[in-house]
């Protein structure tokens, strides 16, 4: 389904758009492990997250496989190396990737602080398959999960500010491709 209520929405922005959604499935590099587990030692040194598991790290950084995987498959997409957002798209600029959840789409500070700063367009929402349920991802096993929304980036930090506690439903961003 294509929600459009926002006035300055493009219809071949949309037609860009729509092509993200649906299952995807993949093997786990061994390039996308070493770059987790990476992150992980570098995270767990550093003082600020004293008492957090590895555990949550494994959580954390394995949810970057989706934007490596579009990245790697799509030409339109390039993989950013900084922190403000997650691809850079010819058609759409920048997108960052978000797990949906039950409790809602989950948006860190720092990102809510890009949005604003016009560094985001679009969040790109997805879920593991099946379940959106989270295994520590190994070298060569194979994994899917599901593009289930773009939405605007702008619409979704108004809903956060009034949520109060970082999540929005993604349902309810009026620009959105579903």
């Amino acid at each position: 389904m294509t929600v459009l209520s926002g006035i300055n929405i493009m219809a071949d922005i949309v037609k860009e758009a729509e092509y993200l959604l649906g299952n995807y499935k993949t093997k786990v590099s061994k390039d996308f492990i070493q770059r987790r587990d990476k992150k992980i030692a570098d995270a767990l040194k550093n003082p600020k997250n004293k008492g957090k598991s590895k555990e949550d790290f494994y959580y954390r950084w394995d949810a970057e496989l989706p934007e490596h995987h579009q990245s790697a498959i799509d030409n339109l997409q390039e993989l950013y190396e900084g922190f403000q957002y997650d691809t850079t798209h010819r058609i759409l600029k920048n997108l960052d990737y978000k797990q949906n959840s039950k409790s809602g789409v989950h948006v860190s500070d720092y990102i809510q602080e890009q949005i604003a700063k016009n560094n985001v367009q679009y969040l790109v929402i997805w879920e593991w398959m099946p379940h959106n349920f989270h295994r520590v991802l190994k070298e060569d096993s194979v994994v899917e999960y599901k593009i289930i929304a773009v939405v605007n980036a702008k619409e979704a930090l108004e809903l956060l500010k009034k949520s109060g506690n970082n999540r929005f439903n993604w349902r309810e961003v009026n620009e959105r491709i579903s």
